[in-house]
């Protein structure tokens, strides 16, 4: 490094013995570094193929009351969006933020029923 560190030696007659002090530090040092960063190693972890489970089919069954409602409604949505009018701010207590004003007959929940 360009490091250059500088000092005063009193008396002067012990700066053989400082020299000699400071340069068994630095080859220590040199050896094994210390980078401000302490850890411990823990066990060795297990193997990937002792952590792998099987696949299993989950019994799920999905049941939804508007399925067949929602590309419709998605559609008309999405269609009714291409105006060239702007649509009024009004803020939806469902979702907690400022929405466009949906039109008549839509809900959010509906429209993200689709997603």
């Amino acid at each position: 490094g360009g490091y250059i560190l500088g000092f005063r030696m009193d008396p002067p007659e012990q700066l053989q013995a400082i020299f000699k002090e400071v340069q068994s530090l630095h080859q220590i040092y040199s050896v094994t570094p210390i980078f401000g960063v302490d850890f411990s190693t823990e066990e060795k972890p297990p193997p990937l193929q002792e952590l792998q489970v099987e696949r299993s089919q989950d019994d799920v069954e999905i049941v939804g009351d508007d399925e067949e409602d929602a590309p419709e409604a998605f559609a008309a949505y999405y269609a009714d969006s291409h105006q060239q009018e702007a649509r009024e701010v009004e803020l939806s207590q469902e979702l907690g933020l400022a929405i466009e004003k949906l039109p008549e007959g839509f809900t959010a929940k509906g429209l993200w029923s689709v997603v």
